[in-house]
């Protein structure tokens, strides 16, 4: 009879054991998890976005660590040449600019470079030149964190901004209206 319950008792205990080391499995993957969020969540994202400013017809390139820490060593690189405003002269080449030929040793939360880069006529007029102003084109930037290394690729694409509406500042457009109107008062002045 000891025999049995002895038997039983070490079932009950192995059966034990299996449930408490599935716990502590599912537990450990929990933790796991929760620290791959917290990184992912701390670390420092640098993206590149196409911008028109506001009130204009004028495209830029906003590179800007959108993350919560500071990505270290950032590369940045364009597949292909761009040269600013359509016009064909090597300091115009965006790729030969600063930013896209040196690393950048330390780009902290929030940090933002930006390139003005061309107007709306020149990059979607019909006989634009793909080598000058190209519609489309990838930007690769290259950073660390922590003991990570990260490489994004990012496609600038102008094609769904042709025909679209440019962004409007309207307190920017009333005071431009209460100039124009002052300059008509300070002339009717002028003449008396």
């Amino acid at each position: 009879m000891i025999e049995v319950l002895t038997g039983i008792l070490v079932i009950v205990t192995g059966f034990y054991a299996l449930v408490t080391y599935k716990i502590l499995m599912a537990n450990s993957d929990a933790v796991s998890e929760m620290r791959t969020q917290n990184q992912n969540y701390s670390r420092p994202l640098v993206q590149p976005t196409l911008f028109v400013r506001e009130s204009t017809n004028l495209f830029g390139l906003r590179i800007r660590n959108n993350g919560l820490s500071t990505a270290k060593g950032v590369r940045i690189s364009i597949d292909r040449d761009f040269f600013t405003f359509g016009e064909q002269k090597e300091s115009n080449n965006l790729r030969h600019m600063s930013a896209f030929r040196e690393p950048i040793a330390s780009f902290g939360p929030g940090a933002e470079v930006e390139f003005l880069l061309v107007q709306a006529p020149v990059v979607f007029a019909d006989d634009a030149d793909q080598n000058i102003v190209p519609i489309k084109f990838e930007v690769k930037i290259e950073y660390a964190f922590s003991d990570k290394k990260v490489c994004e690729e990012t496609t600038i694409d102008f094609r769904p901004y042709r025909h679209a509406n440019i962004p409007q500042n309207e307190v920017a457009n009333e005071l431009k209206k209460i100039h124009k109107a002052l300059e008509a008062l300070g002339e009717l002045f002028k003449k008396q």
